[in-house]
């Protein structure tokens, strides 16, 4: 499997970057990525707040692990398609 091209720390940089205020053209533009990918993510990232009920420290240590296995493959997916 190839290397994400951005950390987690990164992607959530990139997301308080487009949610302060920049537009997605703006962000998507400096960072390399499609508007797409950028609205996926932030989709992404708010299910994972919203999973914040679970009261299982290992439920909520898999599914925060698949939220980022499922962030990793669609910045493959574009970066195969760039």
């Amino acid at each position: 499997m190839k290397k994400s091209k951005f950390s987690p720390e990164q992607i959530i940089g990139i997301l308080r970057e487009y949610e302060s205020g920049k537009s997605a053209s703006e962000v998507s533009r400096s960072y390399g990525i499609s508007q797409s990918t950028l609205h996926i993510i932030k989709l992404i990232m708010q299910r994972s707040y919203e999973l914040e009920w679970i009261k299982s420290p290992r439920l909520r240590k898999e599914v925060n692990e698949f939220l980022s296995l499922i962030s990793i493959l669609l910045l493959l997916i574009w970066h195969t398609t760039v």
